[in-house]
């Protein structure tokens, strides 16, 4: 399983410090082009640190997104490109840019005929662009002075990329998915010389999975040379969706893998890094999430919503708000004040989580588990008042969450894949019963 990538995607600057507390515990850092091309050199300076490599995801999908997903709103009421979004897409051909800033999105047609110049700029961003700052930083001096690779590069190059959306009927998914397919042949022909791995994307609307025409995704790849497939469904969690997804997703991977290409969860949770077992029935290569959340994200971009503590309950591999885990604890006699303290955090120790952030939280009084729960109030625009979490709760909540996924990953090795599967059904017997008709449906196809 040496070939599975264990992937973290970087998203604000407060992501750094907990990036390198696990720099040695991921593949490599996933990035999308907008973060990397407003960050350049914070970005430089996480990938010279992180000695492992990075991706760059390159989000040509952008160009069909409705223009209100794109834009922000100043303070005078002004409407504009966001700026992260604005300095990518400068990078690219002037036709894709110009259309994105007036508003229009581009027709499959109008892609197909500039394709060969997308192509060619997508994979200079991807190798150029973050090296630019490292070399204007000198950091290549520093680390050839100290016998490293003078230049980090990226692991993996994703090609160009659009999405099947929900409202297109089969004629217009015929058409984008031939757009995928040629975009993965031109960006093929263009850097598969340089040896890197290179990877396609199929991104997805979930009613779209639903309807999956198999044999056209199959067809579209199998008859090019190329490693790896993201796969991005909108807000898809395995586990949970209705069975008809179950299956279709289903039927996706073990189709991948007939034409021997490698997908990976561009956004996964553990019933995702489970399947890359290798006596999984339906083999994933890897999985992506983010610091202390994101193991499944909308398509279309939305507001980060109101900050609320969670925190990720072990056994069930999920993240509950903290009124959720504070029942569960109840009912399992964490808080009963009968019982000494110090058993009850033995008693979290063995049955829920023993990572050292917990043990440095705990220690061996149970009631301190409340500090990930510690929040201040804060006052909405509206001037509605709220509690949000603190920056400390926050920080040892990630903490917590990382290495529950570090546990994860190393149970790959640990036990057999049926031994895996009896270990999540218990956990989710034992604590959260509502899901076992949701297991048991998955496990129907993954068992």
């Amino acid at each position: 399983m040496n070939n599975i990538l264990r992937l973290v995607r970087y998203n604000t600057g407060n992501d750094k410090k907990i990036f390198i507390d696990f720099k040695n515990n991921f593949n490599a850092i996933l990035m999308n082009a907008t973060i990397v091309a407003y960050s350049g050199s914070a970005i430089a300076d996480l990938v010279t640190v992180h000695k492992n490599k990075y991706i760059i995801d390159p989000q040509t999908h952008i160009f069909q997104q409705e223009i209100s997903a794109l834009t922000s709103t100043n303070k005078k009421g002004e409407t504009s490109l966001k700026k992260s979004i604005e300095k990518y897409i400068d990078s690219l051909p002037n036709f894709f840019s110009e259309s994105l800033k007036k508003g229009k999105n581009i027709a499959a047609q109008e892609v197909l005929n500039r394709l060969s110049d997308l192509v060619q700029s997508v994979s200079d961003f991807q190798l150029k662009y973050v090296k630019s700052f490292i070399e204007k930083k000198e950091y290549n001096k520093y680390l050839e002075f100290l016998n490293e690779d003078s230049s980090p590069k990226p692991k993996l190059l994703i090609a160009p990329y659009f999405m099947i959306k929900k409202e297109y009927d089969k004629n217009e998914i015929d058409l984008w998915m031939h757009v995928n397919e040629k975009a993965i042949k031109l960006f093929v022909e263009k850097v598969a010389s340089l040896g890197y791995p290179i990877s396609a994307q199929l991104v997805l609307d979930k009613d779209v999975l639903e309807r999956l025409d198999l044999d056209l995704i199959l067809q579209s790849y199998k008859d090019i040379s190329f490693e790896y497939v993201f796969i991005w469904i909108d807000d898809f969690i395995p586990l949970t969706a209705p069975i008809k997804q179950k299956k279709a997703f289903f039927e996706l991977i073990v189709g991948l893998n007939s034409i021997n290409k490698k997908p990976i969860m561009a956004y996964g949770g553990y019933d995702s890094i489970i399947l890359c077992h290798e006596q999984s029935k339906a083999r994933l290569y890897g999985v992506a999430h983010s610091v202390g959340y994101g193991e499944a994200r909308q398509i279309t971009p939305v507001g980060g919503g109101l900050p609320v503590n969670k925190y990720y309950l072990y056994p069930i591999h999920q993240r509950l708000r903290m009124d959720e885990i504070f029942t569960i604890m109840y009912q399992k006699g964490y808080f009963d004040s009968k019982i000494d303290t110090e058993e009850r955090a033995e008693k979290y120790y063995k049955e829920l989580c023993s990572c050292p952030q917990c043990k440095k939280i705990i220690k061996d009084d149970i009631d301190e588990f409340q500090q990930f729960n510690d929040s201040i109030p804060f006052t909405m625009k509206n001037g509605i008042r709220r509690n949000r979490p603190t920056s400390d709760a926050s920080y040892i909540s990630a903490k917590h969450f990382m290495f529950s996924k570090e546990s994860e990953w190393e149970g790959l090795y640990k036990f057999s894949y049926d031994e895996l599967l009896n270990q999540y059904e218990s956990g989710i017997k034992n604590y959260n019963s509502s899901l076992l008709c949701a297991f048991g449906e998955w496990k129907k196809f993954y068992g």
